[in-house]
C-alpha cells in the first residue's frame, strides 16, 4: 500500500499543471483503482484508494477524468 502512495506521489510530481495531458497522457488509460491493481495492489489497497478518492474530491473515482485526479 504504501508502494501505491508513493508511486502517485511520484508521478504527480512529475506532471506539468499547464498541460497534464501532455505529460500524463499514457496514465489516462488508468482509473486510480486500475493503477492500484497494476502496480501490484491487493483488495485491501484497492478499498484504500477508493476512500481516498471519495474523502479527498467527494466523489468516486469513475466520476473523475483520469488525468485530473493527478493533478488536483
Amino acid at each position: 500500500m504504501l508502494f501505491i502512495r508513493d508511486r502517485v506521489e511520484e508521478l504527480c510530481q512529475k506532471l506539468d499543471l499547464h498541460d497534464p495531458v501532455a505529460t500524463g497522457q499514457y496514465l489516462d488509460k488508468y482509473s486510480l483503482e486500475d493503477f492500484a491493481r497494476s502496480q501490484g495492489g491487493g483488495e485491501a489497497a484497492v478499498q484504500t484508494v477508493t476512500i481516498w478518492t471519495r474523502v479527498m474530491l467527494g466523489k468516486i473515482d469513475l466520476e473523475i477524468p483520469k488525468v485530473t485526479r493527478l493533478t488536483l
